[in-house]
């Protein structure tokens, strides 16, 4: 019997389906191992660039999801603006490297190997966890548009405060490395109302569901494209290109949909005081 043959995305999706039907702990290696993973060596690929940021404070300023996981710790809507672009200044590549370094010392409380094992703990959970909705969006897609989020959630819970950036040691440490202050540019659209605190202060956590109840009823994909446009600055083909799979016309009808349906909550709740805290 011919034994069947997959391109590289369907043989992943049928090692994922191995390991979420059969618990296949040899499917689920295999997937490990095409990201990187080595059980006694150096990570190599997708996971090293993690290991590498967290370990050695080591940088691809050419790698889009390095810098993405960069910006999460960047408050500033303007710099995370010049952080993105392909030609930076001195000032600004500066910055970006004085960030990672701060990330990378204060990831030396957790040592390399519980960094190691935290980096393969969130993968193993994104293969257990995937499930394709959409035909164009598979896992490798998947896993790039939301690894980066994960491990900040992790560290955020580990070794950092949400206002990490805000902390004596970081203004220190900027501060040792010349960086100049950057003009504090905020913005927002009109239909993302945060809280007390500002867009400025808007935490990752906010995507999750910690937020006013005017953003309850949509879901984390909802919020997640509200944070990316309203509060990151990004446009709709550059949203498209960071969540793969989207084209930049559905982007924009499901910001119209989440801009009426925060319409409708807000008409009822506006009479109502609750959003008298925003």
């Amino acid at each position: 019997m011919t034994q069947a043959k997959y391109r590289p995305d369907e043989e992943v999706e049928e090692l994922i389906r191995q390991v979420q039907e059969e618990g296949s702990e040899e499917a689920e290696l295999d997937i490990l191992y095409r990201f990187g993973y080595r059980p006694s060596e150096p990570f190599t690929r997708f996971l090293k660039k993690y290991y590498d940021i967290l370990v050695t404070g080591r940088i691809d300023l050419r790698d889009k999801d390095t810098v993405r996981f960069i910006n999460l710790y960047e408050k500033d809507a303007r710099q995370r603006f010049l952080n993105r672009q392909t030609r930076r200044s001195n000032k600004t590549i500066s910055r970006i490297y004085s960030v990672a370094g701060y990330i990378k010392n204060q990831c030396e409380r957790l040592g390399a190997k519980e960094i190691r094992d935290e980096l393969t703990f969130l993968l193993v959970e994104k293969i257990h966890k995937f499930k394709k909705i959409k035909e164009r969006i598979g896992f490798e897609g998947y896993v790039y548009a939301t690894f980066h989020f994960s491990v900040y959630a992790y560290l955020s819970h580990t070794i950092f405060s949400k206002d990490m950036m805000d902390t004596p040691e970081m203004i220190t440490y900027l501060d040792e490395e010349n960086i100049a202050d950057i003009p504090d540019e905020r913005f927002i659209s009109g239909t993302l109302y945060v809280q007390e605190k500002g867009p400025s202060e808007l935490p990752f956590e906010w995507t999750l569901g910690d937020c006013h109840e005017i953003y309850e009823e949509l879901t984390p994909f909802q919020r997640n494209l509200l944070r990316l446009h309203d509060y990151e600055g990004y446009r709709d083909e550059e949203i498209a290109d960071l969540l793969g799979g989207y084209h930049l016309n559905s982007i924009f009808l499901y910001r119209q949909t989440i801009k009426k349906k925060l319409e409708e909550e807000r008409e009822w709740m506006e009479p109502a005081g609750w959003l008298d805290d925003l």
